[in-house]
């Protein structure tokens, strides 16, 4: 499944069963009918919604990413895919609080069909005055378990929970998950520091916790509203159900860290949380030259952790620009002698003129035995140097970076290169989490599994049937 982006309102489903068949010739071109089966593509418009006088607003460009998972529906647990109603069609009222204007709602489908099994509007919430932007995530999204709640920000930089426990999707809500809004204004005791007016970017990272909180973790970008903050954020909370006073489960909102991030600084793809390290990109625009360049960062800071002194006391330490952060910095470095160091990274600084729009994990076997696998880390970088001449590239892309390291509370340069094991081959940037700077991997470093590749492997997966 997927969007249009901002091609148009509409997004299509196509169900890849019969064309994955092993029995299928190779050879042959596809056929829609003969290798999908009629009914087994789906593109559901905005005219659709509109045709089955479901109240407005209508949806806007497809910008949102779709995601797939499960939803109870009654007596049935289906496949569905939930998408945000994206951007406005027109960029005059995208960033205007408006109660019918296109993109301000969030919808879940059937993924078999693309028919409509619940719409949140206005009606919902009178809060949802702002077009949905970001792309949701489910939880849980294992299995054929159906998801009990989902995430989706918008383009005011609110991050919004859908409530999915109930058998009647009538009887499904929305809400803002954070900030926390009480009378129209920011709760600034919860918000600690966040202000709205960035969009939401991509879709939020969930992780849980040792003792069953669920994570979340986003950030905001370039994009604002009429009145908007002129800087971005990056936001962890911890979201629990808990009983409340009439016996009801509801969901409390316990924020972890709100990290401010530089002047013209803003994230630039969907934050990955592994081992308990929250891994997300950055772009700064700086003057050089007459010309705008550009600065690209990977971070890696403890998804729910905040920074304390020797005692263990809540402390801060200044960055460069002298913002006071309270984040844990989470990457590890290596010592002159291959070990692990007990200091961590808080960023790498990338290569001069080269940003990277998200990023990838990706565990790599080995096939030695007694060896290891191996964490990588994959970033696909792009040039924007100044007056877009190419920038570094290979092994000079490595050696160029910088490390940032938190010394003395203070933010400090350091040269990657010996510290961290990276390796560069023309845009693309291959960091290795768990490696010494050598290339061989130290034995939990980042908390990955001990063992070797196992001389038996097991497939495991799930299906959904119509």
């Amino acid at each position: 499944m997927g969007g249009v982006g901002t091609g148009g309102a509409n997004y299509f489903g196509v169900n890849m069963t019969k064309a994955m068949g092993l029995a299928r010739d190779l050879d042959r071109p596809l056929d829609a009918d003969q290798d999908f089966g009629r009914g087994a593509i789906w593109d559901t418009l905005s005219d659709d919604i509109a045709n089955a006088n479901i109240p407005p607003p209508p949806m806007g460009l497809a910008v949102s990413r779709p995601v797939l998972t499960h939803v109870r529906v009654r007596d049935q647990i289906k496949a569905a895919v939930i998408a945000g109603c994206g951007d406005d069609t027109f960029e005059g009222t995208a960033g205007l609080a408006m109660s019918d204007g296109a993109g301000r709602c969030v919808m879940v489908l059937d993924a078999t069909t693309g028919a409509l099994i619940r719409k949140f509007g206005f009606l919902d919430n009178f809060a949802m005055t702002y077009p949905f932007t970001g792309s949701p995530v489910a939880y849980p999204a294992d299995g054929v378990a159906p998801a009990d709640r989902a995430y989706i920000g918008d383009r005011q930089g609110r991050l919004w929970r859908m409530d999915l426990r109930a058998a009647d999707p009538a009887d499904w809500t929305i809400e803002i998950a954070f900030p926390l809004i009480v009378q129209g204004q920011v709760d600034p005791d919860q918000a600690i520091g966040y202000e709205l007016g960035r969009e939401v970017v991509d879709r939020p990272s969930l992780s849980l916790r040792a003792d069953g909180g669920l994570v979340v973790v986003f950030g905001t970008g370039e994009r604002s509203v009429a009145g908007g903050t002129g800087r971005s954020f990056m936001v962890s909370f911890t979201d629990r159900p808990r009983v409340d006073a009439d016996g009801d489960v509801a969901f409390e909102v316990t924020p972890n860290w709100v990290m401010p991030l530089g002047n013209n600084e803003r994230a630039t793809g969907a934050t990955i949380v592994r081992s308990e390290t929250a891994y997300f990109t950055t772009r700064q625009a700086v003057e050089g030259d007459g010309c705008a360049e550009a600065v690209g960062r990977l971070y890696g800071i403890h998804s729910y952790f905040r920074y304390t002194d020797a005692d263990g006391a809540p402390d801060t330490f200044q960055a460069s620009d002298g913002r006071d952060l309270d984040v844990v910095p989470a990457l590890t470095q290596f010592g002159a002698n291959g070990e692990p160091l007990g200091q961590k990274g808080l960023s790498i600084i990338l290569p001069e003129g080269r940003v990277a729009y998200g990023l990838a994990i990706t565990r790599t076997p080995s096939c030695v035995d007694g060896q290891a696998a191996s964490t990588d880390l994959i970033l696909n970088l792009a040039d924007e140097s100044a007056g877009g001449q190419a920038g570094i590239q290979g092994e000079a892309a490595a050696n160029s970076s910088k490390l940032e390291v938190v010394e003395n509370d203070a933010v400090r340069e350091l040269p990657l290169r010996g510290r961290v094991f990276a390796r560069g081959q023309g845009v693309e940037f291959d960091l290795c989490l768990d490696c010494k700077p050598d290339g061989t991997v130290a034995v939990g470093a980042t908390g990955g599994s001990l063992t070797p590749f196992p001389t038996e492997v097991m497939y495991w997966g799930s299906t959904f049937l119509n």
